[in-house]
């Protein structure tokens, strides 16, 4: 993905572009960016505390952020599938000590506690989309 991003846009014709491979746990970044976007990659964090504190930190004074991602609920049918395949005994010694690395929180936590000189407050809000061309 990075290698295909950086042929897209070379940095000779895009030189405000970079792209690089980093986790999102442990961002480098100081005080660099007016804003931050996110779109169905968070879910894959567990704990969004340490995202939500670097980019805090990336963030220049009054930056914003847009994260996009799954929450409670979103892949309820897709888990409730992989729960009744797991418990089939002929698949139980492939998932042994498996955990699934996702984090899909729940739209109703608004703050999340980050460290002893204050709170970042983060608004979520659940979007129902509607299929637009769902059969008549």
């Amino acid at each position: 993905m990075i290698e295909l991003a950086s042929n897209s846009f070379p940095n000779e014709t895009y030189p405000n572009l970079s792209f690089m491979l980093a986790d999102a746990r442990m961002l480098p970044f100081n005080n660099q960016f007016d804003i931050v976007f996110s779109n169905a990659a968070l879910h894959w964090v567990r704990d969004h505390r340490p995202v939500l504190s670097g980019i805090k930190k990336c963030l220049k004074t009054d930056g914003r952020m847009f994260l996009q991602m799954g929450g409670k609920g979103n892949a309820a049918s897709v888990f409730s599938v992989l729960d009744r395949i797991l418990s089939e005994k002929k698949w139980q010694d492939y998932f042994s000590g498996f955990e699934f690395p996702y984090g899909f929180h729940d739209p109703e936590l608004k703050t999340y506690p980050l460290d002893k000189d204050g709170n970042v407050h983060v608004g979520m809000v659940r979007l129902e989309v509607e299929a637009i061309n769902k059969p008549a």
